[in-house]
């Protein structure tokens, strides 16, 4: 058993939304960068979109789960940490090393990108109006909500090249089971459909990263 419900969960969305707000609006015109990044890649695309996805996971991570849910979930600093190692690998890799690429090809992983980040962005937060009290301040907006953040973050690094969009999912799809066992637990099946998004992303990125290997031996 957790200790909370549906309802005290999307209260406490609510809540936390409402005592920053009205920084969550903000989430949306992230999430439009972070595809349009990577959509149309220019010089400093890659960087930017790293910025974007640091502010989000520590945002999501210290401000939510630390600040705000810890007060009625006990495990909520554990993934305030793991939301700090994310924002960290994710700093580390766009910008120490500079590995990651973003572009858009038609194909399978283009267009399941663009559609989870569209579930981040749009779906999610709906969803969250509907099962919150039908206000602005119950929807879970991307960078200020963990489960958005999650999925925009899948969907964007389906249009990354390289090896290292595979290590960056590892945390992400983790948690797409986290949410999936909660939400589960809780009496909204729904939820279930968040671990097999991670399961369909990572498989879409070890095939992208295994054609990438076999086109470059090709060549």
């Amino acid at each position: 058993m957790l200790p909370f419900t549906i309802d005290t969960y999307f209260a406490a969305i609510e809540q936390y939304n409402q005592s920053i707000w009205p920084l969550p609006l903000a989430g949306f015109p992230l999430a439009i960068i972070a595809i349009a990044c990577a959509m149309q890649p220019f010089a400093a695309g890659a960087r930017v979109l790293g910025a974007v996805l640091v502010v989000a996971w520590l945002w999501s991570g210290l401000g939510f789960h630390l600040l705000h849910f810890s007060t009625i979930n006990f495990a909520a600093p554990a993934y305030a940490v793991l939301f700090g190692v994310q924002a960290l690998l994710i700093a580390w890799i766009c910008f120490a090393r500079g590995r990651l690429n973003f572009r858009f090809v038609p194909g399978a992983q283009g267009l399941a990108g663009v559609v989870v980040v569209g579930m981040g962005a749009t779906s999610w937060p709906m969803l969250g109006f509907i099962y919150g009290n039908e206000t602005f301040a119950a929807a879970p907006m991307f960078a200020a909500d963990p489960t958005a953040t999650v999925l925009v973050t899948l969907g964007v690094l389906l249009l990354a090249e390289g090896r290292a969009a595979v290590w960056l999912a590892i945390i992400p799809v983790l948690w797409t089971f986290v949410d999936g066992a909660t939400f589960f637990v809780l009496g909204a099946p729904l939820g279930l459909a968040f671990p097999v998004i991670g399961l369909v992303v990572f498989v879409l990125l070890v095939l992208k990263r295994r054609s990438h290997v076999l086109d470059m031996r090709e060549n």
